[in-house]
């Protein structure tokens, strides 16, 4: 399919400016590169040119969680939506729907080819000084081309910038999931190793947390390909030499008496140690998903099923009080409720008192933060890969107890040793950074072993079986971040199961549910009208 990009022009009428973002970055703002150098010549070019590159990103935030989240199952539209997001929710978006434009995407693809087309061959640092910026606008660029490819389901690849109107004016060929996902990951896998471009603090910040980590990006190219062991090898890998664990600091519970809730949790959102990569804003942007979600007349909103799930959870804690074992048993994970959302009262002089529901997460953040990858995320992306593996017990200890040297024991384990024998360097928890890991449930449903899913005697299918408890706790621990309708399209795709996105997604529309999912059990109909102009 060809398609002349008449949206690119409009980027060669600002010049191809690289600015860094003043506020948010404490830069001179006047240090551009523009189209007129031939080269980015030393580490300073570098460092500005990839300062703009995080700007442009940031202008892709809304949209990264409007609708990779509102085309899901966990949120809804309430009654003050405008039509725009009404029709996302319902999968009637045409072209002229400003949420769905692609430019500000190309725009991203393209300065990312600028930097890297301008800096020279790639090699080690002593070859090229800016290698790390260079394998950053990589990660960033393949990022990007994900978003793309799960918004519309193909996109036009680019390696060289669209510099002139005569690039421009060229036409440009469509590609799929299996033209342009090698494409990816052939050109990070040399670059896995090489680690992020360190600036220190900028503003408040580490730096650290404002890049994209090539490993995880290469993980998910691996997983949406179906290379479920390179997947798994290059999440480990990242967990393995970052130390990342999924410890009980950020553990929301009940006290002993059940009369309280300590909602660790939440913390995640407000400290950085738990984030991987994110989005963060300075005192003049604002993410309009802080309007969007976080008060009485939200246009954004929890859905009725998400609720329903997390409170439909069992939490179980055991405390010793005065040498004796008293167990608390509530309805309801903490993660939803007071963490992921809130009930907040009003008083109106018209309809009187009442209470609404409101998305809480980017309330935590006073709208300065969009979370890309957390900790928890990666753990669950493993997941998602081992048992794609064959090893669902391997994959649900993630859920249930975490994986360190107990878990993983013979004796001690709920794992199927089978699953783990041999014991492969990249299913090897058994080193003491290890020690303190935890299942990701046990965050929001307490620690009692009753809480642990199993896999019904004489299962069938105990991959499908673990890839819906997958599906479940995804939602309670990543809803609303910006990760769910992908999860469940590329979940649906490993093994050309759409009953699991359809059936998650018509339950969002009662009113239509059986309509609802016979539409969606046709894959051509999870993605949005590409915008032709």
């Amino acid at each position: 399919m060809k398609h002349r990009m008449k949206y690119i022009v409009a980027l060669l009428v600002t010049g191809m400016v690289f600015t860094a973002c003043e506020n948010l970055f404490d830069v001179d703002s006047d240090r551009y590169m523009s189209l007129e150098k031939n080269k980015l010549n030393n580490p300073g070019d570098s460092f500005y040119s990839l300062l703009g590159i995080l700007k442009q990103l940031r202008d892709l935030n809304d949209k990264y969680v409007v609708l990779n989240e509102l085309r899901g199952d966990l949120m809804d539209v309430s009654e003050y939506a405008d039509i725009e997001l009404q029709d996302i929710n319902h999968f009637k978006a045409d072209i002229s729907n400003p949420w769905i434009w692609a430019r500000d995407y190309y725009t991203v693809i393209n300065s990312c080819n600028y930097l890297i087309d301008r800096t020279g061959p790639i090699g080690n640092t002593d070859e090229n000084p800016m290698l790390l910026e260079v394998v950053q606008a990589k990660t960033i660029r393949a990022w990007v081309y994900l978003q793309l490819l799960s918004n519309y389901g193909k996109a036009i690849y680019l390696e060289k910038p669209v510099v002139t109107l005569e690039d421009a004016q060229k036409q440009y060929t469509f590609s799929g999931y299996d033209v342009i996902l090698p494409k990816l990951i052939e050109d990070l896998k040399p670059w896995a190793e090489t680690g992020l471009p360190r600036y220190g603090s900028i503003g408040s910040v580490d730096s650290d947390k404002l890049m994209i980590d090539t490993r995880f990006v290469l993980g998910d190219l691996y997983l949406w390909n179906r290379n479920y062991r390179e997947a798994a090898q290059t999440y480990y890998s990242l967990i393995r030499e970052k130390s990342l664990v999924v410890s009980d600091t950020y553990r929301s519970s009940w006290n002993s008496s059940g009369l309280s809730r300590n909602y660790s949790w939440n913390a995640i959102f407000s400290n950085t140690d738990q984030i991987i990569s994110m989005i963060v804003f300075d005192e003049s942007f604002y993410s309009r998903l802080y309007s969007l979600t976080g008060s009485v007349n939200s246009m954004l909103v929890p859905s009725e099923n998400y609720m329903n799930l997390a409170q439909s959870q069992i939490y179980s804690d055991f405390f010793i009080v005065n040498s004796n074992r008293v167990e608390v048993t509530k309805e309801g994970d903490l993660r939803g409720e007071g963490g992921a959302y809130s009930l907040i009262r009003y008083t109106s002089t018209t309809t009187g008192s009442g209470e609404n529901v409101v998305i809480n997460k980017y309330n935590i953040a006073s709208g300065k933060r969009v979370y890309l990858y957390r900790r928890t995320q990666l753990y669950l992306r493993y997941a998602e890969a081992v048992n794609q593996l064959n090893k669902p017990t391997l994959a649900l200890a993630i859920l249930n107890e975490g994986l360190n040297a107990r878990t993983t024991s013979p004796i001690t384990g709920n794992i199927n040793v089978s699953e783990i024998t041999p014991l492969e360097p990249w299913m090897n928890f058994t080193s003491a950074i290890f020690d303190s890991n935890i299942g990701t449930r046990q965050r929001g449903l307490g620690m009692n072993a009753s809480n642990f899913i199993a896999i019904p005697p004489f299962t069938i299918d105990s991959i499908g079986f673990v890839e819906r408890a997958l599906r479940d706790e995804l939602a309670l621990e990543m809803a609303f971040e910006g990760c769910r309708f992908p999860d469940l399209m590329r979940m649906a795709r490993h093994r050309n199961n759409p009953s699991l996105l359809a059936d998650a997604v018509a339950e969002k529309h009662p009113a239509n549910k059986e309509a609802m999912r016979a539409f969606l059990m046709q894959e051509k109909n999870w993605y949005l009208p590409y915008p032709e102009k």
